[in-house]
């Protein structure tokens, strides 16, 4: 397994998916071509509609019928499109697992970013969470800095006060890789969750915010304590 097979395949994924999108869009298109025909033959005397006008006046029944073969058609190609992706993911999931490396450059890019409003309801510690989202993904690249890999996170545009004294910032992840690169990391066995958590409580946020699903008492089990240190037994 090599890079440049990883390269064809991310290749070939990413133009899937811009073909995915610009099929549904020309779909969208000759449905709204259909609606606008049948609203002239009913109303042969008004005027051309806009396409949301159409949809208001026409009938639901009416609507359904001419979209039916539509959606007939966008599910069989919704199918085809992903039992594609899944055979490309499945090799590129079997590459990621290897020894593989992407290559690096001399400058950093942004490749991948935070969205802070998604802690807006962390209110005064919303920054914090999502500094620490951060620099979660930041790890898992400096993880093969070994390889050369470096990352880093950087905020983005200007904040946003959302009153109250609360302000949001979005966070870069910027790496010394292309977009190909960190999908190859970013594919990689994950960190152990015993090593996030631990990551999570030194930082002091708490990682049931990112995984609310994460079972009470997990930390007791795994050995470490809310504040990210190993629990050390000792023996009698």
């Amino acid at each position: 397994m090599s890079y440049q097979r990883y390269r064809e395949l991310y290749a070939e994924s990413e133009r899937l998916r811009i073909q995915s999108w610009d099929d549904m869009r020309s779909l969208q298109r000759e449905l709204d071509a259909a609606i606008i025909a049948e609203y002239r033959r009913l109303f042969p005397k008004r005027k051309t509609p806009t396409i949301a006008r159409a949809y208001e006046v026409l009938d639901k029944p009416i609507i359904d019928s001419i979209a039916e073969p539509f959606k007939q058609r966008n599910s069989q190609r919704s199918a085809d499109y992903e039992s594609k992706r899944k055979s490309i993911d499945t090799e590129l999931d079997a590459i990621a697992i290897t020894d593989t490396m992407p290559d690096t450059f001399p400058e950093m890019v942004q490749v991948d970013f935070v969205y802070s409003g998604a802690y807006r309801s962390q209110g005064f510690g919303a920054m914090k969470y999502a500094h620490s989202a951060a620099d979660t993904k930041v790890e898992m690249g400096i993880r093969y800095s070994a390889h050369g890999i470096q990352a880093e996170k950087r905020l983005l545009g200007d904040e946003i006060d959302c009153g109250w004294g609360i302000r949001l910032q979005d966070i870069g992840i910027f790496a010394n890789v292309n977009a190909c690169g960190w999908d190859l990391i970013r594919r990689k066995p994950a960190i152990p969750v015993r090593e996030w958590l631990k990551s999570c409580w030194k930082r002091g946020v708490n990682p049931r915010v990112y995984n609310p699903f994460l079972e009470h008492g997990l930390e007791e089990r795994l050995g470490i304590d809310f504040f990210g240190n190993d629990i050390v037994s000792e023996l009698k």
